[in-house]
């Protein structure tokens, strides 16, 4: 189960929806943060989750791992995941290198 842990990661990192969902069953669900609106998100069967797959990747997300543990004595397939952060939608949505609307006395030099 760690490497398929693994194997996901890798995949949900690199926006392969199509592969993160040859790694789960039919009946899979995922649960999440949405932080933005500070609010749960479910998804249950494959179309919920190539939805939410499809959003995160949109998003740019990325989880990175931090550990990952075999929780499986009794065959039950449990893996425990730290992640040591979680990243998304990495680009620039304003950059401003003026005065912004501002009074335009700012763009001129410092004598």
């Amino acid at each position: 189960m760690v490497a398929t842990v693994v194997a996901f990661l890798d995949a949900y990192n690199g926006g392969h929806v199509e592969a993160v969902l040859a790694l789960m069953t039919e009946d899979a669900s995922v649960s999440d943060c949405d932080y933005r609106t500070a609010s749960g998100v479910s998804a249950r069967r494959t179309e919920e989750i190539r939805q939410w797959l499809r959003d995160r990747a949109a998003d740019h997300d990325q989880l990175v791992l931090e550990s990952i543990a075999n929780e499986n004595p009794t065959g039950s397939h449990i893996v425990a995941v730290s992640y040591a952060k979680r990243t998304s939608d990495d680009r620039i949505r304003t950059f401003a290198n003026g005065p912004g609307g501002g009074a335009s006395d700012l763009c001129r030099p410092i004598p």
